[in-house]
């Protein structure tokens, strides 16, 4: 029987020491595109990202997808998975682009994010790109019209660079409402990744599996007996990282901390 298709979530991909878990080393990125091909795997080529937009996800088809959008995946994600024969999808916060992100609570190095120039080639290579909201708050949280402000923003900037509108979105923190819904169609979006807690065929709350810096293997996030103990993991992870953000917002001197921290060249 084939395996179901796995899409996954990553965030960064470096060797620099950070405080967050959802920092993967490059050997162990390396290692896990190893073991999705031994597994049965291959990752997903522009045609199947296409179909994928389609609602069609193929089975023995490994989908990673880069939240926030930073540097590394131009860097190290592009050519590491280029050797496998696949591309990603990578979402961005818009008000960021080719800056540290001073959004996040960090006590650790900053990392950049992409650059224009380098969103447009990961493009011309069939990378998905896509928008990760504008300034990277919680849609959930926010009134109507600041969500389709946020929606429309991204959108408005990534066509700029792009020369195409995007339809594809992550949530910010994986959080979704059917609230949320009627206002992705209006900003145009037709495909959205949330993160475990998703809608399984439902093509705007699609689930993802996190991947983090203690996941030596990716076996839990494809053996269905594992996948409950896995999901409850997940949050845990993902509650701590949205708090990093709220303390952000909550208390302003952290982003003097941050302008302190040196960011990855």
């Amino acid at each position: 029987m084939p395996r179901p298709p796995l899409l996954l979530q990553y965030h960064r991909i470096s060797g620099r020491f950070h405080l967050s878990g959802d920092t993967v080393p490059p050997g162990l990125f390396r290692r896990h595109l190893a073991q999705l091909r031994a597994w049965g795997y291959r990752l997903a080529t522009p045609e199947d990202w296409r179909l994928a937009k389609n609602g069609r996800f193929l089975p023995a088809v490994a989908y990673l997808t880069f939240d926030d959008g930073f540097e590394c995946v131009y860097h190290l994600a592009r050519p590491a998975m280029a050797k496998f024969g696949g591309v990603g999808a990578v979402f961005l916060p818009t008000a960021f682009l080719g800056r540290p992100n001073t959004w996040d609570a960090s006590f650790g190095v900053r990392f950049r994010h992409l650059t224009p120039n380098q969103i447009r080639e990961l493009h011309h290579h069939g990378w998905i790109v896509g928008s990760h909201g504008h300034t990277h708050r919680d849609l959930t949280r926010l009134p109507d019209p600041e969500v389709l402000e946020e929606l429309q923003t991204s959108a408005r900037i990534l066509a700029q660079i792009l020369g195409t509108p995007p339809d594809t979105l992550a949530y910010p923190f994986g959080h979704w409402h059917p609230r949320l819904f009627p206002l992705l169609r209006q900003a145009g979006f037709r495909l959205a990744f949330a993160g475990p807690r998703g809608l399984p065929q439902h093509p705007l709350a699609l689930p993802r599996w996190g991947v983090y810096l203690p996941d030596l293997t990716l076996f839990a996030k494809i053996d269905p007996a594992l996948r409950p103990l896995e999901r409850l993991r997940l949050r845990s992870i993902n509650a701590f990282a949205t708090l990093s953000s709220w303390a952000m917002h909550r208390w302003p001197w952290l982003a003097w901390v941050s302008r302190m921290e040196r960011p990855e060249p």
